[in-house]
């Protein structure tokens, strides 16, 4: 099939998107019984259960596991948001971001944690590390292309074209050379920064009415350093464990501001709003029904 006009490409991409959100709604919704268990074996939490004081390991556990159901909710309602408008190239690619990160930090649970028979099991592993994989590569993407799908500024090119292959090459080093980690981790941190850069000079040099309109996206860019700052220092796990909730939260708060701001023209109506809303309320106890009829005795 040829796409001869761009409007069809969009119009091609926003089903294709669609159907990956319809998707990633029943994989999330498949995954939600493990979420417990997987919040159990995760090392992070572990470490967080074991400095606080003054709650119980199952309590905290349904605490930090809540918080991770509602913000893919929240991301999923979010995403819900941008797709019910006509998508442009920004808000494409915001779309996909938002329906896919949930997975990317296993906001929903592990498929190695549930207990469906095969081959369902491999096909939902299949399908959440399909979505986490694209979650990560639509989040590099916003990063350097919100809000307009424009690479800015164009000096920055050929030091981001580097890193991302450092990145690559990190990935690939790490299964055959000691400590090849490294390469990846300290490649996709530049690469990180240089986005947050890129995004600080497209802030400064855009008008007054786009400044509005990106105000809460450039929000969250200024604070991944921070946050990755914290997790360097390592102050407290369970504050390293939050400021990445916090900033997922952020990001879906400032990409909503931005549509209902009408960056990428109409803003979406109230009842979009409702509905969405509706949305991740029927999620969260649709979670919580399932985890229920899983973990009962």
């Amino acid at each position: 099939m040829i796409i001869k006009t761009s409007a069809h490409r969009t119009a091609l991409l926003r089903q294709g998107l669609f159907i990956l959100f319809i998707i990633a709604v029943f994989v999330a919704l498949a995954l939600a019984p493990s979420a417990f268990a997987a919040t159990q074996a995760d090392w992070q939490f572990n470490e967080v259960a074991r400095t606080v004081n003054g709650a119980s390991y199952e309590s905290l556990t349904a605490m930090i596991t809540g918080v991770g159901l509602a913000l893919g909710g929240l991301l999923l309602a979010t995403a819900a948001i941008l797709l019910s408008r006509p998508l442009r190239n920004g808000s494409l690619i915001a779309a996909l971001a938002l329906t896919a990160l949930p997975f990317t930090v296993g906001l929903f649970g592990d498929a190695g944690a549930t207990t469906y028979p095969a081959p369902w099991s491999a096909l939902l592993g299949g399908l959440a590390t399909i979505l986490a994989v694209a979650g990560g590569l639509a989040l590099l993407a916003l990063l350097f292309l919100f809000p307009d799908g424009r690479f800015y500024p164009a000096r920055l090119r050929v030091p981001a074209a580097i890193l991302l292959l450092l990145t690559v090459a990190g990935i690939i080093a790490s299964s055959w050379i000691e400590n090849g980690w490294w390469i990846f981790i300290i490649a996709l941190l530049g690469t990180i920064l240089l986005a947050v850069a890129g995004q600080v000079l497209r802030y400064r040099a855009a008008e007054t009415t786009q400044r509005r309109q990106t105000a809460g996206f450039m929000a969250t860019a200024l604070a991944i350093p921070l946050s990755i700052g914290i997790n360097i220092l390592n102050l407290s796990p369970l504050l390293s464990l939050m400021n990445g909730y916090v900033l997922l939260a952020l990001l879906a708060s400032g990409l909503y501001l931005a549509a209902r701001r009408g960056l990428w023209g109409e803003p979406p109506s109230r009842r979009v709003f409702t509905v969405a809303t509706n949305a991740l309320v029927l999620i969260a106890v649709a979670a919580a029904g399932l985890w229920w009829e899983a973990s009962r005795p």
